[in-house]
């Protein structure tokens, strides 16, 4: 059975600290220059050291971002000796300059198990996950051994379980399952498809970086970053943006397909006649995105390592969907059926789940109930806010809808979702008192999609009917990007959403931003 995850909870255990994992890093020069060579490293150790004093609990560093203030938010996951606690996790707030802990956001479990010793063994929790899923065709799992803590508060020892497929046929599946390693009870299982397993594909031959002519289909005639080979041919590569690349699926459903290259370095034809137009509107897609994190936020890439991502488009044949697989760092779209979407490879659809891979490298948000929820919302913010950015490189007439350039083609003036009107898709709520345990995380999306609009623009909430007066769009992007990087846990609720929104417009502005930001909840149901 299908559960939701509403955790924000702040409790105390045992022992020591673990050091492990990635570090991240953007932030002022100024600010990493005081600190030496290595200031992500210093703050883990200060915030190593200061929960070892004041948390007693086991934890495992997950990484550290530094900000474009001056401020280190360093992550641990919680462990419960050395088993991971599924959605436990503490980030400790570090000032660079004193190089003193500001503060910390406490989202561990209460965790007490008899023993940690599974009755039932991880062969077996992959047969209850794969019956319970019913998946067709060939499908891969491999399992984890967690501590699940369920709604109630009970601490679980259980398997995770990811089982995958990835057929040519039946197309993507990923599905993540709990299950009890005591009793074999099903505690959890969610859609995790934004984040589909494979393994990850090798880069092409580099070239030297040019600017080609693109015909895209959805965003006019643009510049397009590609790269040119001894031979004098052209491919769909960027190395000034971490080796971003753009392939051709050939409709196939497995593989990396074959990378787009061209003879004069002019693409497309602003139509599906020419398969290389869809990669045009992916391949910008995807530098746009890049720029937009980069120049606006201080961050270089998904992951903030300088590292670009792979684009497959033609995926499948009438393929209605598009989506973001973290192993691969790739973004996969499917060419619609012509009458429930036209190719899914517009701006803010690329920019959307590239944004999936930066909430999964930051906050991490799990793909089901109320976090959930936020993680769609999440993408369709910064799929907005790119579309807004972009408007100076293209033709590209930016709004607060979703999905509109791709959405039943035959159909005009709709979209897929409506951030300033939730509600307008007939499905979709805009306030939390019409919110459900297992609904459509799509869905959900529509409370903090609103929250946003009301915080870029000002107005109404269409439920509770309560105004709002705004603080501007690039304001409203800076208060959710710092919400998501440094306090968001897996866990976050909306009431979550809302502290963490508050306490990022506390850093970067001043009490008046924060109360408007208070009140723009208040009108979407969450306070």
């Amino acid at each position: 059975m299908v559960k939701c995850r509403n955790s924000f909870q702040s409790m105390v255990l045992f022992v020591s600290l673990i050091l492990t994992g990635h570090v991240l890093a953007s932030g002022t020069e100024d600010e990493l220059a005081e600190w030496g060579s290595d200031p992500a490293d210093q703050a883990a150790e200060i915030a190593r050291d200061y929960l070892a004093a004041q948390l007693p609990r086991t934890f495992g560093l997950r990484h550290v971002v530094l900000d474009q203030i001056g401020q280190a938010h360093v992550r641990f996951g919680q462990l419960y000796g050395q088993i991971p606690v599924f959605e436990g996790q503490v980030i400790v707030h570090v000032e660079l300059k004193s190089g003193s802990v500001r503060g910390v956001t406490d989202a561990t479990l209460e965790v007490a198990l008899a023993d940690t010793q599974p009755q039932i063994q991880a062969p077996e929790a992959e047969g209850i996950a794969n019956s319970l899923l019913r998946l067709q065709g060939k499908t891969e799992a491999s399992t984890v051994l967690m501590v699940f803590v369920s709604e109630d508060g009970a601490a679980h020892l259980a398997w995770r379980v990811n089982v995958r497929r990835d057929n040519p046929t039946r197309g993507p599946a990923d599905w993540m399952t709990f299950v009890d390693a005591r009793d074999g009870k099903v505690l959890l299982s969610y859609d995790n498809l934004h984040t589909r397993k494979q393994t990850p594909p090798p880069l092409p031959t580099e070239g030297t970086p040019v600017m080609g002519t693109a015909y895209t289909r959805y965003v006019g005639a643009v510049e397009l970053p590609t790269e040119q080979y001894l031979d004098g041919t052209f491919g769909m590569r960027d190395p000034v943006r971490g080796n971003n690349y753009t392939t051709d699926m050939l409709d196939m459903r497995t593989g990396d397909g074959a990378l787009f290259t061209d003879a004069d370095n002019l693409w497309g034809d602003f139509t599906d006649a020419d398969p290389a137009t869809a990669g045009t509107d992916a391949h910008f897609g995807a530098g746009m995105t890049w720029d937009y994190y980069d120049q606006v936020h201080g961050r270089q890439g998904v992951y903030d390592d300088g590292k670009g991502i792979l684009s497959r488009v033609h995926y499948g044949r009438d393929y209605v969907n598009a989506f973001w697989s973290g192993s691969c760092q790739c973004v996969t779209y499917g060419d619609g059926d012509g009458f429930t979407a036209s190719p899914l490879v517009s701006l803010d659809i690329a920019a959307h789940e590239i944004t999936h891979g930066v909430t999964s490298a930051t906050a991490d948000l799990t793909y089901s109930g109320e976090s959930g929820g936020l993680n769609e919302s999440m993408s369709d913010i910064f799929g907005t806010a790119v579309e807004f950015f972009a408007a100076a490189f293209s033709d590209t007439v930016p709004d607060y809808w979703c999905g509109e350039d791709v959405w039943t083609p035959l159909v005009s003036g709709d979209a897929l979702r409506y951030m300033d009107h939730p509600t307008l898709d007939g499905r979709s709520i805009d306030h939390y008192s019409n919110y459900s345990d297992g609904m459509d995380v799509h869905l959900s999306s529509g409370i903090a999609n609103n929250v946003f609009y009301l915080l870029s623009e000002g107005g109404t909430n269409d439920t509770s009917g309560m105004n709002v007066a705004g603080i501007g769009r690039d304001k409203a992007e800076r208060v959710f990007f710092r919400a998501l990087t440094a306090y968001m846990p897996p866990g976050t609720d909306f009431k979550g959403a809302r502290e963490s929104t508050i306490n990022a417009a506390l850093d970067l502005y001043d009490q008046g931003t924060a109360d408007v930001v208070a009140s723009a909840w208040a009108a979407c149901g969450v306070d």
